[in-house]
C-alpha cells in the first residue's frame, strides 16, 4: 500500500474563496512546501486561480502537485442546485487541468442542523423524499466527477450539514454504486459527530480511497456539544487540535476494550501414524490467546497445556502435560501479501518420568496469501 500525504488551504483557515482574512494563495502553496510537503488540495474553487497555466508555474515554482479538490456547497437545499453544479464542474475542470485524482463531497453547514453537531439522537432528520432528492444530488456531483471527468469522488461526513453521522453516512453508502462514490474519511469530523473513527475504518476500509486526517480536543468537544456552539465558534474554540494531541487513535493501536475483543480460545488435536502403519501418539492444545494491532502490525499471543499421549514406539512412557505457546507478529506487504515472524515453544516440566525437562523452541518466517 502506497500512502502520500499533503496538505491543503484549510490548514490555513481558508474555508471560502473570497474571505477577506484569507492568505494568498502564494504564500499558502510557499509555506506548503517549506513545510517539505509534495501536494497540496486546491481549496474552495476561485481561491486558487482557475487559470491551468497560471496555477500550473507556481505548482512547479514551489514542487508541488495537486492531488484534490472539495465541492463544499448546500447539497441539503434544492434552491442552491445551481450553485452546486457550478461548484462541482469548476472543481472537476481545475482538478483534471492539473492531473489531480481526488474530488470530494461535503454537504456545507445547514441552520437546521447546526445546533445538533455532535449530538445524533437529537438532530433534525429529512423525511423520506426529501433524502431521495438530496441523495440524488449527491449521486450527480459523484456521477459527473466520475464518469465525465475520470476523477476518483468520495463523500465526506462534516459537522452540523445533514451528512454529518454515521448512520446517515452508512445509508448513503448503501445505496449509490461504489464504483462511482468511495469515501473520503475524515477522522476528526467522525469524532466530533461522537462516533469511532477506528472502528468504522476497519469497517470500510475498502471503500476509503482518500483521508483528511484530524484530532479532536476532547474537553473543548465536550463544551461546544453541550453549549449548542456553531461550528466555525468551535474551530475557534480550538476543537481541532494537532495530530495526537486529542481523542482520534492515531496509529497506537488497540484500546483496552480491542484487547477484550481479541480474546479467543482455541483447540488444536493431531495423532499420527508412522510408515508402517503403528501408531505414534497424539497431543492436545487448548489455548487462550489474545489479537490486537499496533498501527499496520498485528500481534497474537497464545499458550496453554499440551496433553501428550505417547503411541506404541513409546509405550513404557506415561502420559504427560507440558505446556506450549506462540507468539506471532505480522505485517502486510501488499492488499495480498502479508509476511509473518513467529516463536514456538514447548516447555517440559522436570517431573515428567522418562522425558526430562526443558525448553524447545522454533522460530520461522513466512508469508500468507489471500486469495
Amino acid at each position: 500500500m502506497n500512502i502520500r500525504v499533503g496538505n491543503a488551504p484549510c490548514s490555513w483557515g481558508v474555508e471560502f474563496p473570497n474571505d477577506p482574512r484569507n492568505p494568498t494563495w502564494q504564500k499558502v502553496l510557499e509555506e506548503c512546501s517549506g513545510a517539505g510537503y509534495k501536494g497540496i488540495e486546491l481549496g474552495p474553487v476561485g481561491f486558487m486561480p482557475e487559470d491551468p497555466e497560471v496555477l500550473g508555474e507556481a505548482l512547479e515554482k514551489f514542487d508541488l502537485e495537486l492531488i484534490g479538490g472539495v465541492v463544499f456547497r448546500a447539497y441539503h437545499d434544492e434552491n442552491q442546485w445551481e450553485d452546486v453544479l457550478d461548484g462541482t464542474h469548476r472543481t472537476c475542470k481545475a482538478l483534471a487541468a492539473h492531473g489531480a485524482q481526488h474530488l470530494v463531497l461535503i454537504d456545507s453547514i445547514s441552520e437546521r442542523r447546526a445546533p445538533t453537531a455532535g449530538r445524533a439522537d437529537e438532530a433534525v432528520q429529512m423525511d423520506k423524499e426529501e433524502w431521495i432528492s438530496y441523495r440524488n444530488r449527491l449521486e450527480t456531483s459523484a456521477r459527473i466527477g466520475s464518469e465525465e471527468y475520470g476523477l476518483t469522488v468520495g463523500i465526506h461526513a462534516h459537522a452540523a450539514g445533514f451528512m454529518d453521522f454515521e448512520p446517515e453516512l452508512e445509508r448513503l453508502l448503501s445505496e449509490v454504486d461504489e464504483n462511482i462514490l468511495k469515501i473520503c474519511f475524515d477522522t476528526g469530523h467522525h469524532s466530533y459527530a461522537g462516533f469511532n473513527p477506528v472502528k468504522f475504518m476497519q469497517k470500510y476500509m475498502p471503500r476509503i480511497s482518500y483521508m483528511h486526517f484530524k484530532d479532536i480536543n476532547p474537553e473543548i468537544k465536550q463544551h461546544v456539544i453541550e453549549n449548542r456552539t456553531g461550528f466555525y465558534d468551535a474551530c475557534g474554540q480550538g476543537i481541532f487540535c494537532n495530530l495526537g494531541d486529542g481523542d482520534v487513535d492515531f496509529g497506537l493501536g488497540d484500546s483496552f476494550s480491542d484487547l477484550i475483543d481479541g480474546l479467543y480460545v482455541s483447540v488444536d488435536h493431531r495423532q499420527g501414524w508412522g510408515v508402517d502403519g503403528v501408531f505414534i501418539g497424539n497431543y492436545t492444545d487448548p489455548r487462550l490467546g489474545v489479537g490486537f494491532n499496533y498501527g499496520e502490525i498485528a500481534f497474537q499471543i497464545e499458550g496453554g497445556p499440551r496433553f501428550y499421549t505417547p503411541g506404541k514406539y513409546a509405550s513404557a512412557l506415561n502420559s504427560r502435560t507440558d505446556w506450549a505457546g506462540e507468539i506471532m507478529v505480522s505485517r502486510p506487504v501488499s492488499d495480498k501479501v502479508d509476511f509473518f515472524a513467529h516463536w514456538k515453544f514447548i516447555h517440559t516440566w522436570d517431573n515428567a518420568e522418562g522425558w526430562g525437562d526443558g525448553y524447545q523452541h522454533h522460530i520461522g518466517t513466512g508469508i500468507t496469501y489471500k486469495l
